[in-house]
């Protein structure tokens, strides 16, 4: 399975970006409250994506609260690490210096540029619908070389990369009768299976 990054919006008709009580399958918070449409808002947005990245319709179980509540919330049962991951959920919390509540912002790894450079898929409530912004190391992992008012908690591994793994061996009736002739084999033998 290789990874197909997202570089242009979604189409707001995917069921993957609609709330459920709309129809949809994402979970995360309606803001067209006409369509159900989860965007712009980041965690719509990255609730659909990771949809399409894990190739399903099921939503993926993050945390249906602010963006800065979804690095601690392990009940998705995705592995963290703090360095960004193709396919990743990047997720960042208010700095504390900026004082007063702040959903936070999460947002998806589509490009690994080098160790310190990635590009994200983002979408973002009272902003833009969809961009594809550089996010650097040395900004903090923020959008802006002055790093910015959110600090970076972590990322959600929603994509392994590597072979598809192999069908599952369905024996054939010949195969079949073999094995049990080699189990009856065995047991008259008082072999241990």
């Amino acid at each position: 399975m290789s990874y197909t990054p997202r570089l242009t919006a979604p189409d707001p008709t995917d069921l993957r970006y609609i709330k459920t009580t709309y129809g949809g399958y994402n979970r995360a918070k309606a803001i067209n409250t006409t369509t159900g449409l989860t965007m712009p808002n980041c965690t719509g947005y990255v609730h659909g994506r990771a949809m399409e990245i894990l190739g399903t319709y099921v939503d993926p179980g993050f945390s249906i609260e602010d963006a800065f509540t979804y690095y601690g919330y392990t009940q998705d049962g995705f592995e963290r690490t703090y360095e960004p991951q193709l396919g990743g959920i990047m997720c960042f919390a208010t700095k504390e210096s900026e004082g007063g509540p702040d959903p936070g912002h999460v947002c998806v790894v589509e490009e690994i540029i080098d160790a310190d450079t990635v590009r994200t898929s983002d979408s973002n409530y009272g902003g833009a619908y969809f961009e594809t912004p550089i996010r650097r190391r040395s900004w903090g992992w923020n959008r802006w070389s002055s790093g910015g008012k959110l600090v970076y908690q972590g990322c959600i591994i929603v994509y392994r990369e590597g072979p598809t793994p192999p069908e599952p061996w369905t024996p054939t009736e010949e195969e079949m009768m073999a094995l049990y002739a080699a189990i009856i084999r065995k047991k008259k033998r008082g072999e241990h299976l």
